[in-house]
């Protein structure tokens, strides 16, 4: 059981700005930083905010007697999300198709980055390195991933963004044409991919979802980090 909201905690709670609920994804989606920070969690005004609850509360972030659910999510938002579709993914287009990333793959969205060749390479798709933030990251090609094996390589198109996501300690960008953002959907809405696709493309995503009328192949990132870490071996 949850201990009793004191009189400091309360008052802390008035004070903190929870823009969140407001422009964030618990709101109209209106915020100009959740293009780069996917989700309100990863931004720092989030975690600032839970920090200063949680100094509220006289616990300690990493203690493992607080409660597993949010201090910033009042029992009326777990209720509310609890109706929810339980699958999150961040949607984007590359070559003419729509994909989906689990939101806890992405890590950010930035513009996109000079990308040096790698010499050598085992894979076509892989693009090379770009820096981002400081650290250099490979940057694939998702289209030649999913098509398979080429004859020639992929040639070096302008992006708009590039996506940057993780898994299994494998950290890569993808160059994307657009991002359109977070969508939700429930297991059941996620249908067999067609039989005509290629080998490569089955393995790397687990269905296709309609969104909008839309249909939206979502990918498994744990599969592209494999492939890719393969590849690079």
């Amino acid at each position: 059981m949850m201990p009793a909201t004191s009189e400091a905690e309360s008052r802390v709670q008035a004070e903190v700005d929870t823009c969140w609920k407001r422009i964030g994804v618990g709101g109209d989606k209106s915020c100009s930083q959740l293009e780069s920070y996917i989700h309100c969690r990863n931004c720092p005004v989030y975690r600032t905010a839970a920090r200063t609850l949680l100094d509220a509360r006289g616990l300690d972030p990493g203690s493992s007697d607080r409660d597993s659910r949010s201090p910033l999510e009042p029992a009326a938002t777990r209720a509310h999300n609890a109706n929810l579709p339980t699958h999150s993914i961040l949607v984007f287009s590359v070559a003419a198709e729509d994909f989906g990333v689990p939101t806890h793959s992405c890590i950010e969205v930035v513009e996109p980055r000079l990308i040096h060749s790698l010499p050598h390479r085992r894979s076509s798709a892989v693009l090379g390195l770009a820096n981002v933030r400081g650290s250099l990251m490979i940057c694939v090609s998702l289209p030649a991933l999913l098509r398979g094996p080429q004859r020639d390589p992929p040639r070096k198109t302008a992006s708009a963004r590039l996506l940057v996501i993780g898994s299994e300690g494998c950290t890569v960008a993808l160059p994307v044409d657009a991002v359109q953002g977070v969508s939700r959907y429930d297991a059941a809405a996620l249908q067999p991919l067609p039989l005509t696709l290629a080998k490569a493309h089955t393995r790397h995503t687990t269905g296709v979802v309609m969104l909008q009328q839309r249909a939206v192949g979502v990918l498994d990132v744990e599969r592209l980090s494999r492939t890719i870490s393969h590849n690079l071996a």
